[in-house]
This record gives structure tokens, sequence and C-alpha cells, in this order.
């Protein structure tokens, strides 16, 4: 089965202006990304997502393949990260690619692991699942901690069920995608709505 990876990295950032051209660690933040993702075996085709040359040259000089630039209206502060991915389906049955899966590794994830890049390939590959992605443990402001105020400042629970002070031990556990990869098939892409996900 045939994966591309694609890293989306837009020029504009309003917390951190210019971000992913950044130089973090002796290289620029995009490019900690593409060097990790050039390291996977099992990565058929590795490409940038941008509306700006300068970052398609900067991943470029790392190992990506600039095949197309994408719209500036795909890279606003409020477009998805679906929205990209989508887009990268479009771009590449355009140019006649073939592919089963779209995986998209974030550049603000530079100590994203080759090995969890290839561990979640392989949970794809094994179970038949139609995404994986990264989470992390919620470790502060637990669910059951959680409280919101109405108009009137009433406090209300976000769960109603009498947890809320248990001993952070006894918690259950949650999790929080940690936003560093995300891998989906190419006909759950083309026909987004699909909630069969693993982690």
């Amino acid at each position: 089965m045939k994966v591309v990876a694609v890293v989306p990295a837009r020029a504009g950032s309003k917390g951190v202006p210019g971000k992913n051209k950044l130089v973090v660690g002796g290289k620029p933040l995009v490019g900690h990304i593409v060097s990790t993702a050039r390291s996977v075996d099992t990565i058929d085709r590795l490409i940038i997502s941008t509306e700006d040359p300068e970052i398609a040259s900067i991943a470029e000089a790392y190992g990506a393949e600039v095949l197309y630039m994408r719209p500036s209206e795909l890279a606003e502060d409020h477009v998805s990260i679906v929205d990209v991915m989508v887009h990268a389906v479009s771009e590449l049955k355009r140019l006649g690619e073939e592919f089963d899966a779209v995986l998209s590794l974030q550049p603000t994830a530079p100590l994203l692991k080759k090995k969890t890049i290839e561990a979640a390939l392989n949970i794809w590959r094994h179970t038949g699942c139609d995404s994986v992605f990264t989470v992390r443990e919620v470790e502060h402001n637990h669910p059951y901690r959680v409280q919101s105020i109405d108009e009137e400042a009433r406090v209300s629970p976000l769960f109603a069920n009498g947890q809320s002070f248990l001993q952070r031990q006894d918690l259950p556990k949650f999790y929080s995608n940690s936003g560093g990869l995300y891998l989906r098939n190419r006909k759950l892409l083309e026909n987004w709505g699909g909630k069969d996900f693993c982690l």
C-alpha cells in the first residue's frame, strides 16, 4: 500500500510569525520533520504543501518534493488540516499519482520520532482502520474538573457524575490529539465523513 507524506507548512502564523522558517536546533522548523520523514522507508513519497515559495525551497533542500503550490485561501488561520489533506489528494489525483493514504506530518512537531511514524503506518497497514493519529494523555485540567459558567454566574461541572473530587491517581485517563501526525485513507479523504479512528 502506497503512502504519500504531506508536510503542511503555511507562511502565516499569528502566534509565532514565520515559524515554519525559524531556525531551531540548527535547521529551519520545517526541515526537522522533512528530515525525519526522509528516514522512514515505508513512506513512498514526501511532498510539501505550502503557498510560500521560500518554505517550498527550504523543504526541497531537505528532501521534500514540490509538486504543487497550495492556494492562498487554503493557508488562512481558519483552514483545517483536513481541508489541506483533501486538497493534497485532489492535486495528487490531478497529477496522476497512485497512492492509498496520505500521511500529514506537522512542522510544529519537530521532535516526532521515526519510530512513532513507523508505528502509525504499521497500525494502519495491519488493522484495516481508515485513520491513525497521535494523542497525548490529558494531565492538567482533567475533564472531570472542568467547569462552565452560565450567564447568571452559576458554575456547573462538565461531567455531572460526582467524580470531580477524585484523587489525581484515581481519575480515568483521557487523551487529546497531539497534532503531530495524521494518517488517512485516500477514499476517506475523497469522501470526507468517516469516523473510524485508530490511536
